[in-house]
């Protein structure tokens, strides 16, 4: 079994410690006690063999021909309801969306052309400096005025037969991929049957009593999630992903405490 992302979690476990005393007479007492500390737990994604690939695109069709004969719409369909009822979006929403987009181009323009003035006395990169802070600044809104209608559109899709059984095979993948590391690899939510590791993930999603349980499922959540999306193939670019699908946890956690 190939791994594509090693990773550790420090869980804090009563252990038993010998603690040795040394008598005057030169003899030793040895006492076992027990404390509280943090162990390094290990876990990893498991690299996805080729059948394994196989049988994941096997089951997204299988799961997209059940949800289209349940009566869900596809995304093809839902998108030419749209087209015959005037777009998704309205005229003025169509005008404001590309503006955006335009709006983009020049802001990009013009840091480009700071960019690429050769020379800049000391008081005109000061100036070109402050220029670019707003740009950026500027740039920013504006991406976020994008991702608004990205996110509006995208919700009109999410009761579509696609987006269902894409959502099942995501959930597919986190089961067979999640493994932990105690000496001998075995799967975290494990099953005789791909609905029973289902149902252990699930169970695991609706307890949240445990803070180190909560915070490894949603590292397993976010990376094979991320993963999906990217199917990056090392652990180089992994690590990267990681590095970002974190931040998202860490953004969650926060917003979830406050």
């Amino acid at each position: 079994m190939k791994k594509l992302f090693e990773f550790t979690l420090d869980k804090e476990e009563e252990v038993v410690e010998e603690e040795i005393t040394h008598e005057d007479d030169g003899s030793t007492t040895t006492k076992a006690k027990k404390i509280k500390k943090f162990v390094p737990k290990k876990f990893f994604v498991r690299k996805p063999s080729h059948s394994m690939t196989d049988e994941g695109g096997l089951y997204y069709g299988v799961e997209l021909a059940k949800a289209v004969k349940a009566g869900m719409l596809t995304e093809s369909m839902l998108r030419k309801r749209f087209e015959e009822d005037g777009g998704i979006l309205t005229p003025d929403e169509e005008k404001d969306y590309g503006k955006l987009f335009e709006d983009l181009k020049t802001v990009i323009e013009e840091n480009n052309a700071l960019d690429t003035e050769k020379k800049e006395t000391a008081a005109q990169k000061k100036k070109n400096d402050k220029i670019k802070e707003g740009l950026a600044e500027k740039k920013e809104n504006i991406i976020s005025e994008i991702q608004k209608f990205e996110i509006a559109k995208s919700s009109l899709f999410a009761q579509t037969a696609e987006n269902r059984s894409r959502t099942k095979t995501i959930l597919w993948w986190i089961v067979k991929l999640s493994y932990k590391d105690d000496g001998e690899l075995s799967l975290l939510w494990p099953g005789d049957t791909v609905e029973d590791q289902v149902e252990n993930y699930a169970d695991d999603t609706e307890e949240k009593t445990d803070p180190f349980n909560e915070l490894l499922r949603k590292k397993f959540m976010y990376y094979v999630s991320f993963w999906f999306g990217s199917r990056v193939s090392n652990e180089k670019e992994f690590q990267a992903l990681a590095k970002q699908a974190d931040k998202e946890i860490e953004k969650e956690l926060k917003e979830f405490e406050g």
